[in-house]
């Protein structure tokens, strides 16, 4: 978690420090929250890296890279809360089984349900990546948001 951790606070001292917005961390009645309709929209428990997450910030988007927010929420036309992000692409694509919690422009970040494991799909389609953890998944997100992945 301390990696995590480290990749969080260096993203939010970069857009800090360019006078960039960065979401407040969510307080833990909205945690409450989050974890019952999460686990009612899903039917799966939030992993608690998820949540761990989320108490450092809620959601986060840098460099065309997107973790979404624990809450639904639009500024302008774009959409940045894990309900209506999942809502969006489980009606235009078949991800029947996934849980998507993020994007860039080319791939979703998700857990599929039914294998138990994080996934890198290409929004064209296709596996190209797996992870065995939240963890795991959310620091190489992290890394790609610093430009950090080769």
């Amino acid at each position: 978690m301390d990696e995590l951790q480290n990749l969080v606070d260096r993203v939010k001292q970069y857009r800090n420090g360019y006078g960039m917005s960065v979401p407040e961390p969510v307080d833990e009645s909205a945690i409450t929250e989050f974890k019952g309709k999460f686990q009612e929209v899903f039917e799966v428990a939030p992993d608690s890296t998820l949540i761990e997450f989320y108490r450092m910030v809620d959601g986060l988007e840098h460099n065309g890279v997107r973790v979404y927010a624990s809450k639904d929420r639009t500024s302008g036309q774009v959409e940045h809360g894990i309900y209506q992000r999942n809502e969006l692409w489980h009606n235009e694509e078949d991800l029947t089984g996934c849980m998507l919690f993020g994007e860039s422009d080319l791939d979703l970040f998700a857990f599929d349900k039914e294998n138990e494991e994080y996934i890198v799909l290409f929004k064209s389609g296709g596996v190209i990546e797996t992870f065995s953890s939240c963890e795991e998944m959310l620091v190489y997100v992290m890394k790609l948001m610093l430009d950090e992945v080769g």
